[in-house]
């Protein structure tokens, strides 16, 4: 599985807490520092430390593995457009993508919000749970549409 089916799988996985949720995953911003080093050896460039963030942005590897930012932009949308989610998911994803700039480094921030019934990823519903996706098993289905129902 890709890193970007990740990000969408997290963002349905958000989007499956509860209704009316809203919440984001930011592009170009280490996890940690570890892959911060990671990043700056590969792209040769240097992070911005924000409290306890690495700010590597995405302008290195957008420039380095296509081109020119608006061309990495542009894949993305089409990566949305070829995930296995439902069609109103990927308009509402590729239509709230932005790009934000914090001093010299471009951001890219995908933002979620929940439905009034929880969102499949390949056929399947997860659950973001602190920093991990949880499978959600049939036998617990009703407690999920339950949340939803009771919207």
């Amino acid at each position: 599985q890709s890193t970007f089916d990740k990000i969408i799988k997290t963002l349905t996985g958000i989007a499956n807490i509860s209704p009316k949720i809203k919440g984001y995953v930011i592009i170009g911003v280490a996890d940690n520092d570890a892959d911060n080093q990671l990043f700056e050896s590969i792209y040769s460039t240097k992070s911005k430390k924000f409290a306890t963030f690495n700010i590597t942005g995405i302008d290195s590897e957008a420039i380095k593995n296509f081109g020119k930012l608006d061309t990495y932009f542009t894949r993305l949308r089409d990566l949305i457009k070829n995930q296995p989610i439902e069609d109103y998911t990927k308009d509402y994803l590729t239509r709230n993508m932005k790009l934000v700039n914090y001093y010299d480094k471009s951001v890219l921030i995908f933002q979620i919000e929940a439905d009034s019934k929880p969102l499949l990823y390949a056929g399947k519903y997860y659950v973001r749970r602190g920093n991990s996706i949880e499978e959600i098993q049939p036998e617990s289905y009703i407690d999920l549409f339950n949340r939803f129902l009771k919207q």
